[in-house]
């Protein structure tokens, strides 16, 4: 599946692909620059199709938490887009609630989000993306894939982090589309040039107000892929933080395209 995150998952957001590249891949020899790295990113980190169950948790800023659990499916679709299903399945208040995507290269992603005590399915407009989803720290918009080739990238250093070598990289929005609808001026994050994982990243608003962190922790590999165990995104203002920590991870196991319609979403 796609890197994204962030828009979590380029910066790691869906959940199912945070921090992902392949644990066997020959190596290669160093990325040229920083649109380069984004771009093996975003095509060596890539399976056919992934469930993975998680445990979320919500943290205000007091340290008063609500859990929840949730199901990740996910299937790619061509060579650039991905269809995935967020499902609630705990508590019940939320259990049912599911959040489907189906991305497109010529037009806007579809989202339809239902919402099972209104037996109601809510279409997320261009307008909405920003919004909050589901009372957690990731927007309509972090739960689409980042698509590097919206963005221009900029190494603007090197450090090291978490025992690894990074890059620093600046990712500013590129394309008129993306900069008309993204709530982001600019994401600064801490990949790893080797595994080509985003480890950790910082958002900022368009008046280059730092908004929102992103760490992806506890790398793991599943075969030829990393996947991280354990995701955080940390809104600034208000000190609420959401976790995201997956307990199940099952990949390529070949999950048919029926699941990633408006009639599974509806089904409670």
């Amino acid at each position: 599946m796609r890197n994204r995150m962030l828009a979590a998952v380029m910066f790691g957001v869906v959940f199912a692909c945070a921090g992902a590249a392949r644990a066997d891949e020959a190596v290669l020899p160093p990325p040229a620059d920083a649109n380069e790295l984004m771009r093996r990113a975003d095509k060596l980190n890539r399976s056919d199709d992934e469930t993975r169950e998680a445990k979320m948790t919500l943290i205000n800023k007091n340290g008063t938490t609500r859990e929840r659990r949730i199901i990740i499916w996910t299937k790619r679709k061509d060579d650039d887009n991905d269809y995935s299903l967020v499902r609630f399945i705990a508590p019940g208040d939320v259990a049912g609630t599911g959040l489907l995507t189906e991305e497109f290269s010529d037009r806007d992603d579809d989202q339809f989000l239902y919402l099972p005590a209104l037996k109601r399915t809510r279409r997320i407009s261009s307008s909405d993306k920003s919004d909050s989803f589901m009372g957690t720290d990731f927007s309509f918009e972090d739960m689409e894939a980042f698509d590097e080739k919206d963005w221009d990238h900029k190494k603007i250093g090197e450090e090291a982090y978490e025992g690894r070598k990074v890059w620093i990289v600046e990712s500013v929005p590129k394309s008129p589309k993306k900069i008309k609808e993204t709530a982001y001026g600019k994401i600064v994050g801490k990949v790893d040039p080797e595994r080509y994982i985003v480890l950790a990243s910082d958002y900022f608003n368009k008046k280059d107000e730092h908004i929102k962190e992103f760490k992806a922790l506890n790398i793991k590999p599943y075969g030829k892929l990393w996947r991280a165990e354990r995701i955080e995104m940390r809104t600034l203002k208000s000190g609420h933080t959401t976790t995201i920590e997956y307990s199940d991870t099952k990949i390529n196991t070949g999950l048919e395209v029926s699941r990633f319609t408006r009639r599974e979403l509806e089904k409670n």
